[in-house]
């Protein structure tokens, strides 16, 4: 039984959860304020960011497959919980309590009722519900607060649906892009360690193994259905990088957080 409530969500916000998280974590892309959720990141040479090869820390582990990890919860698990793609009246009040150019309060795991609620598996999403789009606004003016953020999951502002958002610099332009219903299909058997940190999770930043590269379906914020896409590479850093932070904000749609790996 899901236990998302909005007497939950408004408690959150009333008590300011996320909002002592000053030390998002070394070399931080995440944002001060705990206003949003964030990954901080160290490249495979001890420097931050995505500079450099995956070098000796990249590797095929063994017994690794392109499936994925064989302990991830699945989306056919998701869907047995959730009784409709429409959004509840308690998640439409949450997100309409603000408009456009308002950003959201992040979750955090500092509290017994923030740590059960990350830790559910999100619910999909109608991509064709108005509120959706008004929440999408929302979260992109969350992450842009941070200053530095590079993704976001729905679960992380008190909504626990299958969406995120995830900034590209694997493409021109580095846009933040809306992933909707994500499933991840396919995973790279070479993998990446490094830390990761997230505004969710105060003050931790676990060393942190990733496939260098995955191929997802999802919709976009649009409307439009994308089949088979590969995000990352064996080769390039910075597509590695756009993969990390995909699989680091689809761990949060089914309730798994970095401290968990």
């Amino acid at each position: 039984m899901r236990t998302t409530s909005y007497l939950l969500i408004t408690a959150l916000l009333l008590c300011g959860c996320g909002d002592d998280s000053t030390d998002p974590g070394p070399a931080s892309m995440g944002g001060s304020g705990g206003e949003a959720g964030a990954l901080a990141e160290a490249g495979p040479d001890g420097q931050a960011g995505a500079a450099g090869q995956p070098g000796e820390d990249a590797q095929a582990e063994e017994g690794s497959t392109s499936d994925g990890p064989a302990d991830s919860p699945s989306e056919e698990t998701a869907a047995a919980e959730c009784k409709s793609l429409a959004l509840t009246q308690e998640e439409r009040t949450l997100i309409e309590s603000g408009d456009a150019t308002t950003p959201m309060t992040i979750v955090t795991n500092a509290t017994p009722e923030g740590d059960a609620f990350l830790h559910q598996i999100a619910c999909p999403i109608d991509p064709k519900d108005p509120t959706v789009l008004l929440l999408i606004e929302r979260m992109r003016v969350t992450l842009a607060a941070t200053g530095s953020g590079v993704g976001l999951a729905g679960p992380q502002v008190g909504i626990s649906r299958r969406l995120f958002l995830a900034e590209r610099g694997d493409l021109t332009g580095s846009p933040v892009d809306a992933l909707l219903n994500p499933k991840i299909t396919a995973y790279s058997p070479e993998t990446w360690a490094s830390a990761e940190g997230c505004l969710s999770v105060p003050g931790k930043q676990p060393k942190v193994k990733r496939s260098l590269w995955v191929t997802v379906d999802y919709v976009r914020d649009d409307g439009t259905e994308v089949v088979g896409e590969t995000i990352g590479s064996t080769t390039n850093a910075t597509e590695q990088f756009s993969a990390r932070i995909v699989q680091h904000e689809y761990d949060h749609l089914d309730g798994i957080l970095i401290v968990d790996k």
